[in-house]
């Protein structure tokens, strides 16, 4: 069985054992090849109906949801409904779970497949 702690010691005159917990503990295995992938989004607005579509990128992704930037003059809110579209596919339903504001238009995005 794998462990979760990696467990050193110090050697000195006082020794010390240091434990620290290297589980990952997301729910879904990050695909490192979707970094810089072109995602357009569309917001969902209080009459439920979607914005425009803004550019972005793609930073992570994973079966569950991804991480990415969007240049939008709309404020993205966590719990907010979205659509992704990437090139080639259908629009995917998402959800907001957190919002970072990087600068006046640019937010950094997290968001769950509503799939």
């Amino acid at each position: 069985m794998k462990s979760n702690f990696l467990s050193y010691t110090i050697n000195s005159n006082n020794s010390h054992e240091i434990i620290i917990d290297i589980s990952n503990n997301r729910e879904y295995e990050r695909f490192e090849e979707s970094f810089g992938t072109p995602v357009q989004i569309a917001l969902e607005t209080n009459s439920k109906k979607p914005t425009d579509y803004y550019n972005g990128l793609i930073l992570d992704d994973s079966l569950g949801g991804c991480g990415l930037t969007v240049l939008t003059k709309d404020t993205p809110e966590v719990s907010q409904c979205c659509w992704l579209k990437l090139s080639g596919l259908q629009s995917i339903p998402a959800k907001i779970i957190w919002v970072n504001q990087l600068d006046r238009d640019i937010f950094r995005l997290g968001v769950k497949y509503l799939i």
